[in-house]
């Protein structure tokens, strides 16, 4: 089972745009290791959300285009 994604321990402050592209993948990475997977909805949307929010704040377009295309 692939434990909830904890985007919080990713993060800091001071992100820049390779943070947040590291942070994207290194998300996709948790969330797709196990197919079979016994993931909530709610747990995907919360790390999307917080993704996408942190990217927004950071200004960082490319990062929400890329969330967006995931």
């Amino acid at each position: 089972m692939v434990p909830f994604f904890d985007a919080s321990r990713h993060y800091s402050k001071h992100d820049d745009l390779e943070s947040i592209e590291a942070m994207l993948q290194i998300w996709r990475n948790e969330t797709e290791s196990d197919a079979n997977a016994d993931m909530g909805m709610s747990d995907l949307q919360g790390a999307m959300a917080y993704v996408f929010c942190r990217a927004v704040y950071c200004g960082q377009e490319a990062a929400v285009r890329m969330m967006l295309d995931a």
